[in-house]
């Protein structure tokens, strides 16, 4: 286990692995801002692993308090920049690959944000983002539950999904595994994450409902409180959910701050995982 940090970078350094094309790092570097010392290593990082011509990566890690164990899938996007890129079809073929890798992985699936929000906030240049949609390589983060400790049915879980992976690659034989010791959601059609509700003020937080329930649209999710236990803001204090679907984790702590996000949820996703990239 560690903590997600770097001597040598402020931000997040699972945001810094090469772009999708060459060419949002020319637009980045004509700003005048080259790539840090960390971004030079990961970009070696991504050529030896490229380089193997793998089947897939698997990105394996360990996410909030009481989180379920699930898979993140990213959107694929298609573009021809300077003889780099993926054609349409190219691209519409390496997300079937994905789906079928994490169906095989057998993990509740959640798709990423909505396209805007994927790429403003640089999920493109994680190392599976950067993989699949620069490398081509089927690729995907898997969440294996809450962090600083281990869950020994989670850890088996996991096993059982690379073992099914390695099948479905070809790498290994034997008949698929059936996932057990976890709880694995699926409502019938897709889902995204999305980070909600906000704490509109700084506040005792009382979660009333637990990662993995079922909820519906304007159902109570938080209730607010000052420290004397009273109720702060309007509808007695409560948060409602925005959409249905299902609580993923919630965030750590429990005083938050005006702003702060209280919990990840899984919500109804209609959006093609298939999308030209911006500005291309």
């Amino acid at each position: 286990m560690c903590i997600r940090d770097s001597y040598y970078y402020s931000g997040d350094p699972n945001r810094i692995f090469p772009a999708i094309s060459d060419a949002d790092d020319e637009e980045r570097l004509s700003t005048n801002k080259p790539n840090s010392n960390l971004e030079q290593a990961y970009a070696e990082v991504y050529e030896a692993i490229v380089a193997t011509e793998p089947a897939c990566l698997i990105d394996l890690h360990t996410a909030f308090i009481g989180s379920i164990p699930f898979a993140f899938r990213d959107p694929v996007y298609y573009h021809r920049r300077r003889g780099q890129g993926l054609s349409r079809a190219d691209a519409y073929a390496l997300q079937e690959r994905v789906d079928g890798m994490l169906k095989a992985f057998g993990f509740t699936i959640i798709n990423e944000f909505v396209s805007d929000d994927y790429l403003s906030k640089n999920l493109h240049r994680s190392v599976s983002g950067s993989v699949l949609n620069r490398g081509g390589i089927p690729a995907a983060t898997i969440e294996l539950g809450s962090w600083m400790h281990v869950d020994a049915g989670v850890v088996d879980a996991a096993l059982q999904g690379l073992r099914n992976v390695m099948r479905w690659a070809g790498l290994l034989d034997g008949p698929m595994e059936i996932i057990g010791g976890i709880p694995v959601l699926d409502l019938g059609h897709p889902v995204r994450r999305m980070t909600a509700p906000y704490a509109p003020d700084s506040s005792i937080v009382h979660h009333l409902v637990r990662p993995g329930e079922l909820i519906q649209k304007d159902q109570p999710l938080v209730r607010l409180t000052n420290i004397f236990g009273q109720p702060l803001g309007p509808d007695e204090g409560l948060l409602r959910s925005p959409a249905d679907g299902f609580v993923v984790w919630w965030v750590h702590g429990v005083v938050h701050y005006r702003g702060d996000p209280l919990m990840l949820l899984a919500v109804r996703d209609d959006s093609d995982l298939v999308l030209p990239l911006p500005n291309s």
